[in-house]
């Protein structure tokens, strides 16, 4: 349901909380892995952001249990300049080999500055 979709506010810090799992089971993420994330188009043929590099220590975040805390800065978001339903895109490289995962989200222009 729409309503319940995070909301990326432009020109606001943003943070999600995400569950990387596969088959039903937490993905273990190494705390040396290169994890990016970026906002992309709902049907993610669109890059509405930077690939922004994801930290291991960010609050939230507990990626050897696979919870990545997805965060960009208020700089990064106001640099998105489109608005409505999008995914976010995160990947992980470890090991030689890539995953990615993707999660709902509504962007909406902030009007304060």
């Amino acid at each position: 349901m729409i309503a319940d979709l995070p909301v990326l506010v432009t020109g606001d810090d943003f943070q999600l909380p995400v569950d990387l799992t596969t088959n039903d089971l937490a993905f273990v993420v190494d705390v040396n892995a290169e994890v990016k994330a970026r906002v992309v188009s709902l049907d993610h043929r669109t890059a509405w952001s930077a690939a922004v590099a994801q930290i291991a220590g960010t609050a939230g975040a507990d990626w050897p249990n696979g919870r990545v805390a997805v965060f960009f800065t208020a700089a990064e978001t106001a640099a998105i300049v489109k608005y409505g339903l999008a995914q976010i895109e995160i990947q992980v490289n470890q090991f030689g080999g890539k995953s990615t995962w993707f999660a709902g989200i509504r962007v909406v222009k902030g009007q304060i500055d």
